[in-house]
């Protein structure tokens, strides 16, 4: 199996855990001028912004190293343009999430980064 499609069923596995876990899905692999975003979900007036890491043979203590600073800066920025352009969804708070899919289980990291960096 190719990388791509490995990367396509991790994100339709979280998909699908976000979803029986009450979020709405509001859009899946959002792209904008600043970068991309996996997953962009919305529970309990919160918009959370989701980066899946679809692992099988990374540890999961790899996570934080994965997710630079450029790359938390391209999620961020991608945030903001979708919040900019989407006025319906500007009041509420923004959350950013990582999902690791490994071979044997799926964690959920709620507020992993914040504009700041890591939690």
């Amino acid at each position: 199996m190719n990388s791509k499609l490995r990367g396509d069923r991790g994100e339709d596995r979280a998909a699908d855990l976000l979803a029986e876990g009450g979020y709405h899905i509001v859009k899946r692999n959002l792209r904008c001028r600043s970068g991309e975003v996996d997953i962009v979900v919305y529970k309990d007036d919160s918009l959370v912004f989701v980066e899946v890491k679809h692992w099988l043979t990374m540890p999961i203590d790899e996570l934080e190293r994965s997710i630079t600073a450029a790359k938390r800066s391209r999620i961020l920025g991608c945030a903001r343009e979708f919040c900019a352009a989407n006025p319906q969804w500007s009041r509420c708070r923004r959350r950013f999430d990582i999902i690791h899919v490994g071979p044997e289980q799926i964690t959920h990291f709620q507020n992993a980064f914040t504009e700041s960096g890591f939690q």
